[in-house]
């Protein structure tokens, strides 16, 4: 495991948003910024918050308050199984150089600036159940993260890998989820010439989960999130074989998908035919498409 925390300097182009009001009681579990594609020169900047329990209308959400004003947040699409993520993701698009905070919580989100001088480069961060017990957060990310906010970056960067928790091991016995070749698995091919398995097929006892998505990120990032917005990279632990159904959910860029998570299609869906009831075509998992 490899943590590295660096400064240096980027420059990124202003966008704008627009403002509407919005009220609602959520429990806040947590909150984050981050930097996203759009087909214009500008980028989009999202807020997204995570509430405790399965939402079902926009008005569940909570707002973000920004000075005496108020902005409703929107369901994020295509929310994965219920069961294995009791959690609900929404968002909104926020404006630069404007501070905001989630109501009825102690969440907020600092002013985001498309001319940063300090930014923390964090990577390879996820931890072990062996290691981290308990459901405890993970470490030493968690330690990391808070050195990090007390230094008041204005941009993060994390170089994938967030979610060693629910994906080291096999999935059962001695079957193990696709790879992409890592450590030499697969050989030339990467493991592509081989049956491909899925930690999110159909009666796979090992799913992605909120519980683990909780403990290795969410846990350790509640102060550092409040500092500065996020670029988020996918590592290998995030394959769509392994923790790829939380990161869709919870960090990639897209605000809506090409196909909704469910077990009709997509990720959760199951080719049964061996005797571990986990094979499924690598083709189901499909790319979201970029925002508009």
């Amino acid at each position: 495991m490899r943590i590295i925390i660096a400064i240096a300097t980027l420059n990124l182009i202003a966008c704008s948003s627009t403002f509407a009001v919005q009220q609602a009681n959520t429990k806040v579990l947590g909150a984050y910024s981050m930097f996203a594609p759009s087909t214009t020169e500008a980028p989009n900047i999202y807020a997204r918050v995570v509430v405790d329990g399965v939402l079902t209308d926009a008005n569940q959400c909570p707002s973000l308050l920004f000075g005496e004003k108020s902005m409703p947040m929107q369901l994020r699409a295509m929310r994965p199984d219920q069961i294995h993520f009791p959690v609900s993701v929404c968002e909104a698009k926020i404006s630069p150089n404007t501070a905001y905070t989630v109501s009825g919580s102690q969440f907020s989100l600092a002013p985001v600036t498309f001319d940063p001088n300090k930014i923390a480069v964090f990577g390879d961060t996820g931890c072990k159940s062996s290691v981290c017990e308990n459901n405890t957060a993970a470490e030493p990310f968690k330690t990391l993260a808070e050195q990090g906010a007390k230094q008041q970056p204005q941009l993060l960067l994390h170089m994938g890998d967030f979610n060693y928790r629910g994906t080291g091991g096999a999935i059962s016995g001695d079957t193990y989820a696709y790879d992409a070749g890592d450590g030499g698995y697969g050989g030339t091919s990467c493991g592509l010439n081989d049956t491909y398995y899925s930690q999110n097929a159909l009666n796979s006892p090992r799913p992605d989960t909120w519980s683990n998505w909780q403990a290795d990120f969410f846990a350790a990032t509640t102060d550092l999130s409040a500092t500065a917005p996020w670029i988020f990279a996918r590592g290998n632990h995030e394959l769509c074989s392994r923790a790829g159904i939380g990161w869709f959910y919870f960090l990639a860029r897209e605000p809506t998908f090409l196909m909704p998570l469910t077990n009709s299609n997509v990720l959760h869906r199951g080719i049964i035919i061996n005797r571990h009831n986990l094979q499924v075509p690598i083709s189901l998992c499909k790319t979201p498409i970029p925002s508009t």
